[in-house]
């Protein structure tokens, strides 16, 4: 894949996200710049986390809304 076909890709998925989220993902975006590398292998796990366990966090979140 071509530096273009990635960007472009990219913007896609963009493009697909919630409004809401989007803040969230310039943040990271823009760590993402700066960051060394390991904690940049810190943040893949974060979200690796977060990606396996989303429903779960998702529950949480709306337990505590519950309450």
């Amino acid at each position: 894949m071509t530096l273009a076909e990635i960007k472009s890709e990219i913007v896609k998925e963009i493009d697909q996200l919630p409004e809401s989220i989007l803040p969230e993902i310039l943040v990271v975006l823009k760590r993402l710049k700066v960051d060394s590398t390991d904690e940049i292998r810190r943040q893949r796990s974060f979200s690796q986390i977060l990606q396996e366990d989303g429903e779960l966090f998702r529950r949480l979140a709306q337990y505590d809304t519950e309450l």
